[in-house]
């Protein structure tokens, strides 16, 4: 690996498969998280990422229906 600073180890909750994050990538995914968390909308969602990966939008399956028409 290329990364040479300090990694956290992830793993599922059944000790699957595991992956190594920065302690950057870490805390980025707990916002995620605690965003999800404390979300009122109780449907189905997705979450979109940009192609560089550092954007995120989470948005019901309505509202992903209305962006891919929107979509050119």
């Amino acid at each position: 690996a290329y990364y040479a600073g300090e990694r956290i180890l992830l793993r599922g909750k059944k000790g699957e498969k595991g992956v190594l994050l920065s302690q950057e990538d870490f805390d980025f995914l707990e916002k995620i998280e605690n965003l999800l968390n404390g979300a009122c909308y109780s449907g189905e969602r997705l979450i979109l990422k940009g192609k560089e990966g550092n954007k995120v939008g989470i948005v019901s399956l309505e509202d992903l229906e209305l962006l891919e028409k929107l979509a050119p």
